[in-house]
């Protein structure tokens, strides 16, 4: 794991913009080698390997301003799937700004995904434990001895809409980024049904995406890798 931040103004063809500076291309990547467990598998995309890319990933590429000849991206997929359950891009970090915004103390996340985000909650001071719920036990295994992780970190393996938190749990933060194309839910009854289920063990409830109107938003300090305050404090115009 680690991350990537653009020091100077890059467009998504590579050209150095003049540097009014609102550009804010930080990331935390997911450095998960590639392997297959089952349908799933971690697979890795840039400009040497264009013509292999996975599904849809070369319309988000263009949709979302990513630098495919720049980076390398790491991809966790499954098998009928023309979308990547997740990548580490520059949107992705962007859709996580309500996490970068929240996260303290005890939190709790739903899906391990490419284990992404724990490179944020591991170098925040004020997170005192993480629990993270995973029902794929395959990508467990592919991405669970990699990512970054303390002694801070606990993983379970559960299905987070049917999991019964113990008696008494509480959580500082919850973040809920586990929702997938096979649910037969929709997106929208999805997340009414989990704030209803777990609105009870935090005042501190979000979920993937939610990253518009925020009051603060943040990127990743070049030399600490650290989550700071973006001057001037917007999100990324062009998502």
């Amino acid at each position: 794991m680690g991350y990537e931040y653009m020091k100077n103004g890059i467009n998504w063809n590579g050209e150095v913009l003049d540097a009014d500076g609102i550009n804010f291309q930080s990331r935390y990547t997911a450095e998960i080698p590639e392997g297959t467990s089952n349908d799933y598998s971690i697979i890795h995309c840039d400009n040497t390997n264009e013509d292999s890319w996975y599904g849809i990933f070369p319309n988000y590429v263009k949709a979302k301003k990513e630098f495919p000849h720049l980076q390398t991206y790491t991809l966790l997929v499954k098998d009928g799937y023309n979308y990547p359950f997740m990548q580490d891009t520059f949107s992705e970090f962007e859709e996580h700004q309500w996490l970068w915004d929240n996260a303290s103390g005890d939190v709790l996340i739903g899906g391990l995904g490419l284990g992404m985000v724990n490179e944020a909650l591991i170098r925040n001071d004020s997170i005192t434990s993480v629990t993270i719920l995973e029902v794929s036990q395959d990508v467990i295994d592919l991405v669970w001895p990699h990512c970054a992780k303390d002694d801070r970190f606990t993983l379970i393996k559960c299905d987070a809409e049917t999991w019964d938190a113990p008696d008494g749990s509480q959580w500082d933060t919850i973040f809920l980024d586990c929702w997938t194309f096979d649910n037969p839910k929709n997106p929208v009854t999805w997340k009414q049904d989990m704030t209803t289920k777990y609105s009870p063990y935090t005042s501190n409830l979000g979920f993937y995406g939610e990253y518009k109107g925020l009051s603060q938003y943040y990127e990743i300090n070049s030399e600490t890798g650290i989550l700071e305050a973006r001057t001037p404090n917007i999100s990324r115009p062009w998502l």
